[in-house]
């Protein structure tokens, strides 16, 4: 998510999607990836990538009982607009 004024850029994330500036022909990051094994946890691929074995990492989200093991902290980060 992120809201755009023109004195600033505030980027909340949680996961592996990211949000990038490109200013200047400089491409800029506005958000950290989230990754699982990075946080201590595995991946297994059984037809497609699962946490624990059991969840479908693009469906988190729905799976409360599997949420000791899902990050559900946005990262937040604020960047100049340059307006």
């Amino acid at each position: 998510m992120a809201l755009v004024t023109p004195k600033k850029i505030i980027v909340s994330n949680c996961g592996d999607s990211r949000a990038v500036l490109y200013r200047n022909s400089v491409v800029i990051p506005l958000s950290i990836d989230h990754k699982i094994e990075e946080s201590g946890g595995h991946v297994i691929f059984w037809d497609e990538a699962r946490i624990l074995g059991v969840l479908a990492t693009s469906r988190a989200i729905v799976n409360g009982y599997l949420k000791p093991y899902v990050i559900s902290e946005s990262e937040v980060t604020i960047t100049d607009g340059g307006g």
